[in-house]
């Protein structure tokens, strides 16, 4: 099994290849004994962010995903809920969903964050949270061939 942390990517790509590379990622966590590591606070905007995606949703390939999305946050078997791991070197992140996002993947047992967003990346590696911690930081592609 595997433990790992999503950023809000997976609800809100737009790019046609990040949404088939998300729908791969999604597809790999239910189909393999990967586990979601999540704040509460991260559970809660995601499950709003699932309601506005499903709100929106208008073809068959979207429904899809949301099933594929309620499969794993809403099945206890694919998700865990922790408090996370705060550490001294969070305070210089100013967004608060990546302070979650970096406290739930130091909480996981692999310590995986998987992203899209490469500003957030840089900014793990700069303040060596991989380094410090282990943190291990991928972009979403480079994801889908670790896991």
């Amino acid at each position: 099994m595997v433990e790992l942390t999503v950023d809000e990517f997976i609800f809100k790509a737009t790019d046609p290849m990040v949404i088939m590379d998300t729908a791969e990622l999604v597809n790999k966590i239910n189909r393999k004994c990967h586990k979601i590591i999540l704040t509460r606070k991260l559970l809660k905007h995601f499950i709003g962010l699932l309601d506005k995606m499903q709100e929106r949703a208008r073809d068959q390939f979207t429904q899809a995903l949301i099933k594929t999305y309620k499969g794993i946050f809403f099945n206890k078997m694919k998700r865990e809920v922790i408090e996370g791991i705060q550490v001294e070197e969070m305070k210089d992140f100013k967004d608060d969903i990546d302070r979650e996002v970096i406290a739930a993947a130091l909480h996981s047992n692999d310590k995986i964050l998987i992203t899209t967003d490469e500003k957030l990346i840089n900014k793990v590696k700069e303040k060596s949270l991989t380094k410090n911690y282990g943190l291990k930081p991928y972009i979403l592609r480079e994801a889908l061939n670790v896991l």
